[in-house]
């Protein structure tokens, strides 16, 4: 600062900060000191207390598992040879429009043959996916065909499924309705 014969020249009331505001930051400044040397002293602290832990268990350490063991999953049920058969509709797509794929999934005997055959006003379908299929080891079975798109809408279709074994026969039929917008 300059002076001029014995009188100082002030700053301007810009450059100075008044004494209550200095008077907040300091204060502020101690609660952020203490603050952050709590921190790290209890940061030590959780180092110190796992260092002690280590030394002091021996080195084993005890961990339970939780992991249970799988149950066996349950084998095919099996059926009583001597059983006669017997056919059940579990899943049948219809009404059904022209040119869709429809499907027929069935429940029977376990390993028993079962054939197919499907109708359209009176006459049969001739699609691939028509082929006679042996059940699983579950009893189940299932076709999916594609009803042609030049098959005319009628409610005289039908689905009709024979299962057999050496000693019995079983028989299930289904109307399959034709319809454009089902």
């Amino acid at each position: 600062m300059l002076e001029i014969k014995g009188t100082k020249k002030k700053q301007p009331a810009y450059y100075t900060i008044p004494n209550r505001s200095r008077q907040f930051w300091r204060a502020f400044t101690k609660i952020i000191l203490w603050a952050l040397g709590i921190t790290i002293v209890l940061i030590i602290a959780v180092f110190i207390y796992a260092w002690y832990i280590s030394q002091h268990s021996g080195g084993n350490v005890a961990v339970k598992s939780i992991i249970k063991p799988v149950k066996k999953l349950p084998s095919t049920p099996k059926y009583n040879p001597n059983a006669s058969v017997g056919v059940a509709t579990q899943y049948i797509s219809t009404p059904i429009a022209p040119g869709s794929n429809a499907t027929m999934t069935i429940h029977t005997n376990a390993d028993v043959n079962c054939s197919i055959t499907v109708k359209y006003d009176k006459v049969a379908a001739t699609d691939s996916g028509l082929m006679p299929k042996k059940a699983d080891d579950y009893g189940f079975a299932q076709w999916t065909w594609t009803v042609p798109a030049t098959t005319p809408e009628t409610n005289n279709g039908s689905v009709d499924v024979w299962c057999s074994d050496p000693k019995s026969t079983g028989h299930v039929l289904e109307p399959l309705v034709i319809h454009a917008t089902p």
